[in-house]
């Protein structure tokens, strides 16, 4: 009897947690291999939101695409520099098409992890949530080597849904959500940014060198600018190596708005496969390093904690401290899972 009391205190401390705030993916962007949402006229340069629908056009930042070569910029990290930096953090994030996670999460069955989407070809799209817990039982915390599905790509509107469709080629089509970030640009529908933009954009971007900038840079567009500028020099003020690609972003940008405070700034971020850093330093593309824009970066978590292989990527990212909540399907799974928890329990009792 002992045992149904705490799976039903259990299930009941869920759904109290349900009411309580949690991190929602309000912005994010495609990779250009996109095949699905560039086909709905959604770009790699466009900010987007769920549905998905455009929150910032690519003209508006300045950016371009050109539709008839497949060309152009891809913006592959994004932050509004308002991300939490209270510790633990609570890591959200996307891996690419190649990630594959690592099996053996004691979660599964009950809620699924990068390993059992990536399985099926879903992962790409998704946002995971880091996470600990016994079976069944899934808590928020910082990266202790497991994660959970937060919202699948069918939420975003990305492909594939249900079914994967293959291209030309052969090849599966599906579409990689390559940013993410909490905070809404355009508030005021208006298709112009209402607040900061801070991005970064991948190696084969044509904007990079209009802008006199580098894939390992952190760009900044501005309310009523006219262009996007340099916030942070990825070799002078990280300490990246000329050639790496800054892949995913998580920014607090503290005092003056638009300019580097070292003792306030700060930032979470990946690098992209290939990077020079990765492969000099033996660091995976899944690692999470940390800067506060002093010129040096330390690796603050590794591919492992994030229940990762270090063959995988996150190419998106975000931070929340407090409470993790999970996604009403996964409450739904959840409770489910301890439901007939408590039926094996109380049939054994009986017996």
């Amino acid at each position: 009897m002992r045992h149904f009391y705490k799976l039903a205190s259990v299930i009941a401390v869920l759904f109290i947690w349900a009411g309580a705030a949690q991190g929602d993916p309000d912005t994010f962007s495609i990779d250009r291999d996109s095949e699905a949402a560039i086909a709905k006229d959604l770009l790699p340069p466009d900010i987007l939101t769920p549905g998905p629908t455009i929150n910032v056009p690519l003209e508006s930042l300045g950016l371009s695409w050109d539709e008839d070569l497949g060309t152009g910029d891809d913006l592959n990290a994004l932050s509004a520099g308002l991300d939490s930096f209270a510790r633990p953090p609570v890591f959200f994030f996307s891996v690419d098409r190649d990630s594959v996670g690592i099996d053996g999460n004691p979660q599964t069955p009950i809620v699924s992890d990068v390993f059992e989407e990536a399985a099926s070809g879903q992962a790409a799209g998704d946002v995971f949530v880091t996470i600990y817990g016994h079976p069944g039982v899934p808590i928020w915390s910082a990266p202790v080597g497991q994660n959970m599905l937060h919202i699948n790509q069918s939420e975003l509107g990305l492909f594939p849904a249900i079914l994967q469709t293959q291209d030309y080629t052969g090849q599966d089509i599906i579409d990689d959500l390559d940013a993410l970030n909490f905070t809404e640009f355009d508030m005021d529908g208006n298709g112009s940014p209402d607040v900061n933009v801070y991005f970064s954009l991948d190696s084969l971007s044509t904007s990079l060198g209009t802008l006199g900038a580098t894939a390992d840079d952190i760009l900044l567009f501005a309310p009523g600018a006219a262009s996007a500028v340099i916030f942070a020099d990825g070799d002078n003020d990280i300490g990246l190596q000329e050639g790496d690609d800054l892949d995913a972003l998580v920014l607090l940008d503290l005092g003056t708005r638009g300019e580097i405070d070292q003792f306030g700034d700060r930032a979470f971020f990946s690098l992209a496969p290939g990077s020079p850093t990765l492969v000099a330093n033996g660091y995976s593309p899944a690692d999470i390093f940390y800067t506060n824009f002093n010129g040096t970066y330390v690796r603050e978590f590794t591919a492992a904690q994030l229940g990762l292989l270090a063959t995988d990527d996150v190419d998106a990212l975000e931070a929340e401290p407090g409470a993790y909540v999970p996604e009403p399907q996964t409450l739904f799974l959840v409770g489910t899972g301890a439901l007939l928890l408590i039926g094996v329990i109380r049939r054994k009792r009986m017996k």
